[in-house]
């Protein structure tokens, strides 16, 4: 890669340069579309990546919990 060059569209510096965590871009469109695709990429190396644990939290399972802690029924043996 050239040092000379936009790292997003290869297009040559002007007078101001447009700057993303030290990457210089020729362009405030270059700029805010790396940062897009950067923070795309960011989220979704968090789905992926997240600890199966997280995955347990989410949705009814802590209602559920709180339910059978508070209430007198949710303590009973399953009916079967």
């Amino acid at each position: 890669m050239s040092v000379n060059k936009c790292p997003w569209c290869g297009g040559k510096f002007g007078l101001v340069r447009h700057y993303h965590f030290r990457t210089g871009f020729c362009r405030e469109q270059c700029r805010r579309k790396y940062q897009a695709s950067w923070e795309r990429k960011k989220l979704l190396r968090r789905l992926i990546f997240r600890p199966p644990s997280v995955w347990l939290e989410t949705g009814n399972a802590s209602t559920r919990s709180n339910l059978s802690a508070s209430s007198p029924a949710g303590k009973l043996p399953l009916q079967q």
